[in-house]
């Protein structure tokens, strides 16, 4: 069955979930971590394409990005990336922000351009891990810039 392109679930958009939530690109690979949890995440390929666009990117403009650029029908993708989308959601990382709708009376929005396809679509997939969650909690304000984190907070002097 033939999906209507006018479904609420083909014009939703998502957005990631706050301050909370935060990502670092590393080549193909996406590190998502939740400060909240202390729990981290890695997406590769076609999940790291999807999270790259996460950010006001309906459904429909996903699975038709992807379909154009991957040897694989509607059939076949869209049902992937509703699950990737909703595992995603259950997660705390997304979560729907706007309709279609909505977005079009905001004006336009710029999305990441999109590369070449791999040829063979395959499915995406989210890694969890928990091993790193009690560092992680240690100090849930974390400071970072070019040289990344952790940033070794300054030695205080001994009192004396």
């Amino acid at each position: 069955m033939r999906r209507d392109p006018n479904t609420m679930a083909s014009r939703v958009c998502f957005r990631i979930t706050g301050p909370k939530i935060v990502h670092q690109v590393f080549d193909d690979e996406v590190v998502v971590i939740n400060l909240d949890t202390g729990t981290y995440y890695s997406v590769e390929g076609v999940a790291a394409e999807i999270w790259n666009r996460i950010d006001g990117t309906t459904v429909k403009e996903l699975v038709d990005d992807l379909t154009s650029r991957y040897e694989a029908g509607e059939q076949e993708v869209e049902p992937l990336v509703v699950r990737f989308l909703d595992e995603l959601q259950s997660e705390g990382l997304i979560a729907p922000a706007e309709t279609l709708r909505e977005r079009a009376a905001e004006g336009p929005t710029t999305t990441a351009q999109p590369r070449a396809g791999n040829g063979q679509f395959q499915a995406p997939v989210l890694r969890k891990f928990d091993d790193m969650q009690e560092l992680l909690l240690l100090d849930p304000i974390h400071e970072f810039d070019e040289a990344g984190w952790p940033i070794a907070k300054p030695a205080e002097p001994l009192e004396k």
